[in-house]
């Protein structure tokens, strides 16, 4: 059995395991006279490095919401936009101002804003979902 870098073995490894094992062929004496291996960090710490999760930069995330006002009551469209992709969320039109295409207008006017900021969309909210499937002219904004 061998031991990590500063425990000390219960039997000398052989030159072939310690290479097995990824430890370092060169042996020291221990002030107790044991044979310790030092484990050979170098390979991997070099495959920590390509595979761990590197941290990001902060990114800036703003919310917000497209709105459109009729008799005091308000019908919105939210957002989410961060870097270059705005994720249009949900809608809610009231009951009193239902069936007069305010969703709709509301979903143009995100995705025409989208197109002239050079943005991607993420669509989450059906109604708007829905709207770009009969507009296809906006499909191209839609994330794959």
């Amino acid at each position: 059995m061998l031991a990590q870098s500063g425990a000390a073995c219960a039997a000398a490894p052989t030159e072939e395991q310690c290479k097995t094992l990824n430890y370092v062929a060169s042996m020291r004496k221990a002030s107790v006279g044991h044979v310790v291996a030092t484990l050979d960090w170098g390979p991997l710490m070099a495959v920590w490095e390509i595979f761990r999760r590197k941290p990001r930069p902060p990114q800036k995330v703003t919310t917000g919401r497209f709105e459109i006002e009729q008799n005091g009551e308000v019908a919105y469209l939210e957002y989410t936009l961060a870097g270059n992709i705005l994720e249009l969320t949900h809608t809610e039109v009231p009951e009193k101002l239902r069936h007069m295409g305010l969703a709709s207008s509301l979903a143009e006017t995100a995705l025409n804003w989208a197109r002239e900021h050079n943005l991607k969309v993420d669509i989450v909210c059906d109604t708007v979902r829905h709207y770009v499937g009969e507009h296809p002219e906006y499909s191209d904004l839609v994330m794959d």
